[in-house]
């Protein structure tokens, strides 16, 4: 990130936890994983994660999407350009999220 008294370098690690822990406060998602791609026109995100059977998965992939570009922005200054989420499980199985306030 570049301000006017010098670079700022976020890691791409940190990036993928800011991520995760915005992800984890949508209801009903858990087991988050993500993966950042930097371009010029700014970050792409990648998200896996598993919900829970009583999800509403579009509506949840809605606020997810919304929230984390709004997160990215406020934290970073970043624009988010695209968030991908693929949903790899279904189960009332998975172990509950961890939150992080």
């Amino acid at each position: 990130v570049s301000r006017p008294m010098g670079n700022i370098n976020v890691s791409v690690a940190a990036i993928e936890g800011l991520v995760v822990r915005t992800a984890g406060h949508v209801q009903g998602v858990r087991e988050i994983k993500a993966r950042i791609i930097q371009s010029e026109q700014g970050l792409s995100v990648k998200l896996r994660a598993a919900v829970i059977p009583e999800t509403d998965i579009p509506v949840a992939s809605e606020e997810i999407q919304r929230l984390i570009s709004e997160q990215v922005k406020q934290t970073l200054g970043m624009e988010v350009v695209n968030v991908e989420i693929a949903i790899d499980n279904i189960s009332s199985e998975l172990k509950p999220k961890t939150r992080v306030e």
